[in-house]
């Protein structure tokens, strides 16, 4: 079992967003054989929204350029219930990433509110990635 279907055995949804041209989006999905869609987001409008744009040197571009924070969300009700953002762009290790989804979703079902099993099964939580070269 990969990685992105440990993420979707938990019902969520994943997709990546990069400050990428679209080509370019295209391009690092197919390299990277992405069984999950790919968002390119030029004028940084949903990177901003979440507050993830930061700026890097590129020594093979040999400038500043501006990139998005790795970073996982998660939502319910179309609310943010927990975030992980790499700002070093060091990755946290799967098996870490998993159990902090797990006790999310574990919080959010033991709310008090009866429906809420339910509504997790209808309505799927989401996660959203960011990523860039």
């Amino acid at each position: 079992m990969n990685n992105f279907d440990l993420i979707t055995e938990r019902g969520l949804d994943f997709f990546a967003v990069s400050a990428e041209a679209p080509a370019d989006s295209r391009r690092m999905k197919e390299r990277q054989q992405a069984p999950f869609l790919f968002i390119a987001d030029q004028d940084l409008a949903l990177i901003d929204h979440f507050g993830l744009r930061t700026t890097t040197f590129s020594s093979k571009l040999m400038k500043f350029k501006t990139v998005s924070h790795p970073t996982f969300i998660l939502f319910h009700r179309r609310e943010e219930v927990w975030r992980d953002v790499q700002p070093k762009y060091k990755r946290t290790a799967v098996s870490e990433t998993l159990a902090q989804i797990d006790s999310a979703m574990a919080r959010i079902t033991a709310a008090g509110d009866p429906r809420v099993h339910q509504e997790l099964e209808q309505s799927e939580p989401m996660i959203i990635t960011r990523s860039s070269e």
